[in-house]
């Protein structure tokens, strides 16, 4: 109902401001600001819901996906060697052999199981998401580890084998040559570890600082609407009242007998209008006090 009051008030002059069309032009830019801010904290929400949901459902599974290639690698060697060692001896222990033999294979078939994970995990990883670079070094390491696990298995083998059948010397001098291979694989996990390790850190941290930012930015937004508020109530306020105390002091000063009053004119409001008509009136008794 108001707003059509406003409205309906304009039709009778298009040409001219009233106090109902300022304040509610004021009203206007002031909820249109609200709603800007509105918009922006809304957007920042997003986006930092956006970056936890990638930290929790991409880049914490793929760093312990990494993290257990490692664990597991670790743990097929030292069955490997005890393996070996079980081998080496004189009579092998053949309960630690079995022990040996069936942790080998364990750990081998979980090493294949957790390259197909953490390549799922890569694959699904959104496009939106940052540290794409990352993301290629770490899937061009897997490309380089998981083909070494072939060959590493491939040799571990050919040692035991020859540990078998009492080649020891030979086998000894396959396994310096293995060892060297293992280093580097060794060092291939420990690269894609820390490479993952530093990108989620500093996804974690991005995040929590874009939260941070987003809180504070309420904080301030939501102050600097109040106080535009109360700075607008207040210039409203003034602009109204000052001119109606003239008003009123000229008022009195006419009723007083003092006839050589003028007021500006400083708006085409509804408070100009009554002020021109007030000059208007007491240049009208201005001239019958002459006649």
């Amino acid at each position: 109902m108001w707003v059509r009051d406003i409205l309906a008030e304009f039709a009778p002059m298009p040409f001219r401001q009233t106090i109902a069309a300022k304040i509610f032009g004021l009203a206007i830019i002031l909820l249109l600001l609200t709603i800007a801010l509105a918009g922006y904290l809304l957007y920042e929400v997003t986006r930092t819901k956006h970056d936890l949901t990638v930290v929790a459902n991409f880049d914490v599974p793929l760093t312990q996906s990494l993290s257990r290639l490692d664990e597991f690698g670790l743990r097929r060697r030292l069955a490997f060697e005890r393996w070996f060692g079980a081998l080496n001896a004189t009579e092998p222990n053949q309960e630690i052999v079995a022990e040996a033999t069936e942790n080998y294979t364990v750990f081998t078939g979980k090493l294949t199981d957790e390259f197909s994970t953490a390549r799922r995990i890569i694959e699904s990883y959104p496009e939106s998401a940052p540290g794409s670079h990352t993301l290629a070094e770490v899937e061009t390491l897997l490309d380089q580890i998981e083909p070494a696990y072939q060959i590493l298995n491939n040799r571990q083998r050919e040692v035991l084998d020859l540990q078998l059948a009492g080649e020891h010397d030979k086998a000894n001098a396959r396994l310096n040559l293995l060892n060297d291979l293992q280093r580097t694989v060794q060092d291939q996990r420990a690269s894609v570890n820390s490479k993952m390790a530093a990108w989620s850190g500093s996804a974690a941290k991005g995040t929590e600082q874009r939260e941070r930012r987003v809180f504070w930015l309420a904080i301030a937004a939501t102050t600097s609407t109040v106080l535009l508020g109360l700075a607008v109530a207040a210039l409203v306020t003034n602009r109204l009242s000052r001119p109606v105390r003239s008003l009123a002091i000229a008022m009195r000063d006419v009723q007083q007998g003092n006839l050589n009053i003028e007021l500006p004119v400083s708006s085409t409001d509804e408070v100009g209008r009554l002020t021109d008509s007030f000059n208007f009136f007491v240049n009208e008794l201005r001239s019958k006090e002459r006649l």
